[in-house]
């Protein structure tokens, strides 16, 4: 008889598409205008920036089909200067976005200045640093390599 290892570090499969963020990454995801003028989105060497000069408001999504039952990880590493009154948001949601109306089916993750983090410069993972949303405070259990746990 002998004894087998497997180890327990494979890497996860994205099944986001173009999440690398990339330029050629934009041809994967939907812009979803949530009402007023919008915030500008780029895709921009391997970076997704949001940039603004008031009070704007934008948002990307794709469909992903997942498994019931299955565990799915969430991790994305943000970077900014800090903000005031602003917040950057996750959904994992079943609903469909609608043009023209926020999104708010499940907020997963977030940075929100209001909630306490974001108003200073950070540059981490948002699934370690985020401080609302219903996946707040899973990051910080998990490594760096699995990080925010959810199971759909």
């Amino acid at each position: 008889m002998q004894k087998v290892t497997i180890a327990q570090d494979a890497p996860g499969v994205d099944i986001l598409k173009g999440g690398d963020m990339e330029t050629a990454s934009a041809q994967f995801w939907t812009k979803l205008n949530t009402g007023g003028t919008q915030t500008t989105i780029e895709f921009t060497g391997g970076a997704l920036k949001f940039s603004n000069t008031g009070n704007t408001n934008g948002a990307i999504y794709q469909a992903v089909n997942v498994k019931a039952g299955r565990e799915y990880t969430f991790s994305g590493t943000v970077k900014g200067g800090g903000a005031t009154n602003t917040w950057f948001e996750v959904y994992i949601g079943k609903t469909v976005p609608v043009q023209g109306t926020d999104y708010s089916d499940n907020k997963f993750i977030a940075l929100n200045t209001w909630s306490g983090c974001g108003g200073s410069a950070f540059d981490g993972d948002l699934a370690v640093i985020g401080c609302d949303g219903s996946g707040k405070g899973l990051g910080a259990k998990s490594n760096s390599r699995q990080q925010a746990p959810y199971t759909l």
